[in-house]
């Protein structure tokens, strides 16, 4: 039951325009509130870690670490960013003619869609998810 500071412009939904931000009191934490997102985070975040002094955690350094561990059976993914022999599946998740349809928008008005776990993460794309044959994958 955590609970951001008033937003002046977020939130707009909520009448004290706060947001709720749940805690996971389960086997696996909050990561059960995730809705299987497979989200590695910013190129340019870990580049920036690196130069502020966090030595190793330049992109380029972990990129391997992610692909080692990931299991993407999805041919529409580069293997220049995704691996294919770890242990957490991972790829595209379902789709709807409404998603379909948001991204063809995002598009029109000038953004790119892709592979937000590549080399662009600003955009509007498909979901990638840790689920397989139905089923979470998560601690």
């Amino acid at each position: 039951m955590y609970r951001s500071e008033p937003q002046q412009h977020a939130c707009k939904k909520h009448g004290d325009r706060v947001s709720l931000w749940p805690r996971g009191k389960v086997i696996g934490g909050s990561s059960c509130y995730n809705y299987m997102m497979y989200v590695r985070g910013d190129k340019h975040d870990y580049d920036e870690w690196a130069a502020e002094g966090a030595i190793g955690w330049d992109y380029k350094n972990i990129l391997p670490f992610f692909k080692k561990s990931q299991n993407v059976g999805d041919p529409e993914l580069s293997k220049e960013y995704h691996g294919t022999k770890g242990f957490i599946n991972t790829g595209y998740s379902y789709t709807s003619p409404m998603a379909e349809t948001f991204i063809k928008a995002g598009q029109k008005i000038g953004y790119e869609s892709g592979d937000y776990n590549a080399e662009n993460t600003i955009g509007f794309h498909r979901l990638q998810s840790s689920i397989h044959k139905g089923l979470r994958q998560s601690s």
